[in-house]
């Protein structure tokens, strides 16, 4: 009897351990999406104002935060611009964009064209606010243009 509680209690160990393990692995390879901007340490005061900027002003904005590979922040005429530069395919943002403002109750005015492969866009309306997505695939990457403001876009 002593020697079955041992076994057991080692079976139990081991699977602990292995669980541990396996939840580690999932979340150091698979690190958690969200719905909200995601900001990579800058210098530049500059750039860090405008993003400051973009989480005052438009707080209820969906930003793609999968497989980036750079991003950008800039203002323009009557708002604001990040570029992104992305490793996923363009349906897969396109698609998320979709669904995303559809949630946080976003208005669809331009419908992507999911026919195209190659070249995509969106515009969106939320009160005031207006968003506009531009996505190219080039070889391997989706070079990303997202345009946001209170009011006209330029």
């Amino acid at each position: 009897m002593k020697k079955q509680i041992i076994i057991l209690s080692v079976i139990i160990l081991i699977v602990i351990i292995l669980v541990s393990i396996s939840i580690l692995y999932f979340r150091k390879n698979n690190p958690p999406v969200n719905n909200q901007i995601s900001i990579p340490r800058v210098e530049d005061t500059d750039i860090s104002q405008i993003k400051n900027e973009i989480f005052e002003k438009y707080n209820d904005f969906p930003l793609y935060n999968s497989t980036v590979v750079k991003r950008e922040y800039q203002k323009v005429n009557n708002g604001y611009e990040i570029t992104m530069t992305l490793k996923d395919p363009i349906e897969s943002l396109i698609f998320w964009y979709t669904e995303e403002l559809d949630e946080l109750g976003w208005e669809l005015t331009e419908q992507p064209d999911i026919t195209n492969q190659q070249l995509q866009s969106l515009k969106a309306i939320k009160q005031e606010m207006i968003l506009e997505v531009k996505a190219e695939r080039i070889d391997e990457l989706t070079n990303v243009s997202i345009k946001f403001s209170k009011g006209e876009l330029e």
